[in-house]
């Protein structure tokens, strides 16, 4: 039997596509837009960027293994020498938008498979943890396929689609918006009939403009349930109403008071709490109680489907995040690197979880700049400093241009002479060298484009 997904005739015959070069039999196992992660019977697709054409990476995707290229239509004549150069190497088929393409492959794809459990995850912060608490907590009764990285766009998801199989029972799938009308999109390609909201908070402010912008969007995760599908919320969202109202599906929710009937026990532990369940104990790696959330969001989907609790903690137990997310390196002294992603919300649990936990020296913490907050990035950074002026961390560095209105808040006050602001990078590290001991505790949390895991290296 063929593991071939989709041959050249049938994306032809999908996309009103031409057929450029090549054989209308050759087929694909997966879609790549990356040259680089091309393999050997790989569609790629040719999607033009800021600047850069996808065009002028065929030649290095046929050397990893591509057996289809989808191009423009004006291929064969605005990059006439590499069509030329190409043609007799593989099969080309030429198209008015190979993004669309590529979105109506995956949708057709998933309908394949109208037996599959299809779960859906999205919010404004924890996405990624829940989506891999979920994948593990369902991985102890069914076959499961994830997906991995920051796949979770208009071109993330449709990539991560491709890779499905008939022998897959559930697919958990993150989907991420920064536009408008995105979610919707992703809805349509992957029909999700568990959608999880994980929290609406200010992630991607400056795109959206308003947090009822940005939950109206994300409930277009709903906007295809049908009377068995079943919605997910936590159990102190604001905006339950306005997301669920007139959709179709059941809606339930989920939080701390999810894990009610546990004994939890070492909840201020740097290697996090210990969860106990009839006359079983597992150590929950993650730290914090925004963390425990999440698990919570995993259990409380899980048991939808008959997974026994006990099955569900021992699974999320083995879960392991992508880099710098909730990572502990010790040396000496330890950093704690929970830099992937940072907004007002995950700023403040951070700051909660790092203020009680256990630890015999000095808490130092490096706040870097919180980016995409739009005309109110000032006023978010600036309640951010307030919210420590009564904190016991013994030093905080704030990194960053925005960063300085959090420094400024704290003009006046006690906390201030535990304070620092660097706007370079160069400057941070010489800085921070210069505070830290032996002992210490060091946090870095900050939006991805900071790049804070730099300093880790300088730390240790």
């Amino acid at each position: 039997m063929s593991d071939f997904i989709f041959d050249a005739r049938q994306i032809i015959e999908l996309s009103d596509g031409e057929l450029l070069s090549g054989a209308l039999e050759v087929g694909v196992t997966a879609a790549e837009v990356d040259s680089r992660r091309c393999g050997s019977d790989f569609l790629f697709c040719c999607l033009n960027g800021e600047k850069t054409r996808g065009s002028l990476f065929v030649e290095p995707a046929i050397e990893n293994g591509a057996s289809i290229v989808l191009v423009d239509r004006d291929f064969a004549v605005q990059d006439h020498d590499l069509f030329n150069k190409v043609k007799e190497k593989v099969t080309i088929i030429a198209v008015d938008n190979p993004l669309e393409v590529l979105q109506l492959l995956a949708k057709v794809h998933i309908s394949n498979f109208p037996n599959l459990i299809r779960v859906g995850i999205t919010g404004s912060s924890g996405k990624t943890t829940t989506r891999e608490l979920v994948a593990l907590a369902f991985s102890s009764k069914f076959k499961v396929f994830s997906s991995s990285g920051n796949f979770n766009s208009d071109i993330g998801l449709p990539l991560m689609a491709l890779r499905i199989r008939e022998s897959d029972e559930v697919a958990v799938l993150e989907m991420g918006i920064d536009r408008e009308g995105e979610m919707a999109l992703l809805a349509d390609i992957f029909n999700p009939q568990i959608g999880i909201i994980t929290n609406i908070g200010m992630a991607h402010l400056g795109k959206f403009g308003s947090s009822d912008v940005i939950a109206r969007e994300k409930s277009d995760i709903f906007k295809f349930f049908d009377e068995k599908s079943i919605g997910f919320l936590g159990e102190d969202e604001k905006y339950f109403q306005k997301i669920t109202a007139g959709r179709a599906g059941s809606f339930k929710t989920f939080g701390l008071s999810s894990l009610a009937q546990f004994e939890i026990t070492n909840k201020d532990s740097i290697f996090g709490p210990t969860i106990s369940v009839g006359q079983e104990s597992f150590n929950f790696p993650l730290v914090g109680d925004h963390n425990l959330k999440n698990l919570a969001a995993a259990l409380v989907v899980c048991r939808e489907f008959g997974i026994a609790d006990a099955d569900i903690l021992r699974a999320c137990s083995e879960v392991s995040l992508p880099s710098h997310r909730n990572n502990f390196i010790k040396g000496k002294v330890t950093v704690f690197e929970d830099c992937y992603n940072a907004n007002p919300e995950s700023m403040m649990a951070c700051v909660g979880f790092f203020e009680n936990v256990d630890w015999a020296g000095r808490k130092i913490a490096v706040f870097g700049s919180m980016k995409e907050l739009g005309a109110a990035s000032e006023s978010y950074h600036s309640d951010f400093g307030l919210a420590l002026k009564d904190s016991e961390i013994d030093e905080v560095f704030f990194f960053g241009e925005e960063m300085l209105a959090a420094y400024d808040s704290l003009r006046g006050s006690e906390f201030q002479n535990r304070a620092y602001w660097c706007e370079s990078f160069e400057d941070l590290v010489d800085l921070v060298k210069e505070i830290i001991e032996d002992g210490d505790l060091i946090l870095l949390k900050g939006s991805r484009s900071m790049e804070l895991e730099r300093l880790t290296d300088y730390l240790l």
